[in-house]
C-alpha cells in the first residue's frame, strides 16, 4: 500500500486564478495486489498533506473482507514504519515487511548475533534481531532488521523490518527480492496519472479530485 496526493488542480475559482503556486486536491491510499497488479482497496481524505498512516486501517479492513482466508504479507515504505500499525498488520496471523525510518529505535538482541550475506547483485547485507519500541512501551515488538548496503548509489541504505524472524523459512535474499516488487504500486500511480490525465483534474474541490482518482483506478483495473 502507498499514498498518492492529487495535484494539478484547476483554478476554476476566479479569485484563485491570479495566484501563483500549485493547488492540491485530496489524498488516496491504495492497496495493490502484487501478483495481479490490481488496485484492491482505497481510502481517501480531503487533506492532501495528511499523514498516510491513519488511512491504512480502513484499507486493511477492506482487503481482509475480500479475502478472508490465506496468509498476507503487507509491504510499505518508510512512512508506514509505525508501532501502532505493526499491531494492526499482524492480526489474523498476517505479517509485514516495512522499510525502517530513522526515528524508530532498534535494540539488538545480545543473545542472537548478526549475520552477514551478499545478495544476487553482489551487494552486502546484514540481518539482526531485536526490539523496536521502548522497554516500557506495550507496543514493543521483536523483529528482524535487514540492512542492504547501497554505498555508491547516492541513496540511503535500504533497511527493512519484518516480523518474519525465521531466517531459514524466510531467507533475507527472498525478502529483499520481495520488497523490490513494492515498486509496482509506484508504476501503477504513474500509469494512472499519465494515461488518464490525473495531471489535469476536472474538478476543483478535494472531493471531486478523489472521485476522479477513484474512477480512474476502476478503469485501470
Amino acid at each position: 500500500f502507498d499514498g498518492h496526493s492529487l495535484k494539478q488542480v484547476r483554478r476554476q475559482l476566479k479569485a484563485l486564478r491570479p495566484l501563483r503556486g500549485k493547488l492540491l486536491g485530496g489524498k488516496m491510499l491504495v492497496a495493490q495486489d502484487v501478483r495481479t497488479g490490481l488496485a484492491l482497496a482505497m481510502d481517501a481524505c480531503e487533506d492532501a498533506d495528511r499523514n498516510d498512516v491513519p488511512l491504512v486501517p480502513d484499507v486493511v479492513r477492506q482487503v481482509r473482507g475480500m479475502f478472508r482466508q490465506g496468509l498476507r504479507l503487507w509491504m510499505g515504505d518508510r512512512q508506514f514504519c509505525d508501532l501502532n500499525l505493526f499491531g494492526r498488520l499482524t492480526e489474523n496471523g498476517e505479517h509485514f515487511l516495512i522499510r525502517m525510518n530513522r526515528t524508530l529505535k532498534f535494540a539488538p538482541d545480545p543473545a542472537r548475533p548478526a549475520q552477514n550475506g551478499v545478495d544476487s547483485r553482489g551487494r552486502s547485507y546484514v540481518q539482526e534481531w531485536g526490539w523496536v519500541g521502548g522497554k516500557k512501551d506495550k507496543r514493543r515488538r521483536y523483529v528482524r532488521k535487514i540492512t542492504l548496503s547501497l554505498t555508491g548509489q547516492r541513496k540511503d541504505d535500504l533497511i527493512l523490518l519484518t516480523d518474519l524472524v525465521d531466517e531459514t523459512l524466510y531467507p533475507a535474499q527472498d525478502l529483499l527480492d520481495t520488497y523490490l516488487l513494492r515498486w509496482g504500486i509506484e508504476k501503477m500511480f504513474q500509469k494512472v496519472s499519465e494515461v488518464f490525465c490525473l495531471r489535469q483534474l476536472i474538478g476543483c474541490t478535494p472531493k471531486a479530485t478523489i472521485f476522479q482518482g477513484a474512477f480512474c483506478m476502476v478503469i485501470y483495473n
